[in-house]
């Protein structure tokens, strides 16, 4: 009866082939994993940011809104100052906004602030809007 041949002398282990073809999906992988990685950190960044204009523009609204109603106008609008921090982190922020007086169906004016940010594109900056009525007479 024959036996198999077989070979004892032979060494398990990978050829240089397949060690360069794993190296080079590694090396992919990191690629793509790494290009993810910073367009998860610049829509963090963007988001720190906008988070950071919304806190901003709702505080300068309610210091805007405990006015009293004669000393809600432009001027105050023009008055308000973003926080030195934000200031600081994002020095090309300005703070802007307009009031707009109602009289029909009640007496009221609409405040509307927003923060730009360099070279922020129109309708995409934050802003807010509130209305303040004027107190009935007793």
């Amino acid at each position: 009866m024959a036996t198999p041949h077989t070979r004892t002398d032979a060494r398990g282990g990978f050829t240089v082939l397949e060690v360069i073809v794993a190296a080079g999906m590694l090396m992919l992988l990191l690629a793509v994993s790494a290009q993810a990685l910073i367009q998860v950190r610049r829509f963090q960044k963007k988001t720190d940011e906008r988070v950071a204009a919304t806190e901003a523009l709702e505080n300068a609204l309610e210091e805007i809104a405990s006015k009293p109603w004669d000393e809600i106008n432009d001027q105050a609008i023009g008055s308000l100052k973003l926080p030195a921090e934000m200031i600081e982190r994002w020095p090309e922020m300005k703070l802007s906004g307009s009031v707009s007086a109602v009289s029909e169906p009640v007496e009221g004016k609409r405040i509307t602030l927003s923060v730009t940010a360099g070279a922020t594109p129109p309708g995409r900056a934050p802003s807010l809007t509130t209305w303040v009525y004027r107190k009935a007479a007793r």
